[in-house]
């Protein structure tokens, strides 16, 4: 290799171009930013309404349904007479 005359370089180490990251990091900011934003408007689930989870059996507010994570339904439209008729509707 030989030198590229750059200051600072030892003799035959090339010097790559400096990589623009100060726009990469503010881009990345504004759009941490808008997300945050995004979802702070879309009001969320309030921490009493999650505390109280059980009084609506038809929203699962949170992954396991309630804080105490049992992960059990009371609604009662499934049962062992139709639950072979299940199909499945959403796979993450």
């Amino acid at each position: 290799m030989t030198d590229t005359g750059c200051a600072g370089a030892p003799a035959g180490i090339r010097r790559e171009a400096p990589v623009l990251r100060k726009p990469t990091l503010l881009l990345a900011a504004l759009l941490l930013l808008f997300v945050a934003l995004g979802v702070s408007a879309q009001g969320g689930v309030s921490y009493e309404r999650l505390e109280a989870a059980s009084d609506e059996p038809a929203n699962w507010l949170m992954y396991s349904g309630e804080f105490n994570s049992q992960r059990f339904s009371r609604l009662d439209e499934i049962d062992r007479s139709n639950a072979a008729d299940l199909q499945l509707r959403w796979v993450r």
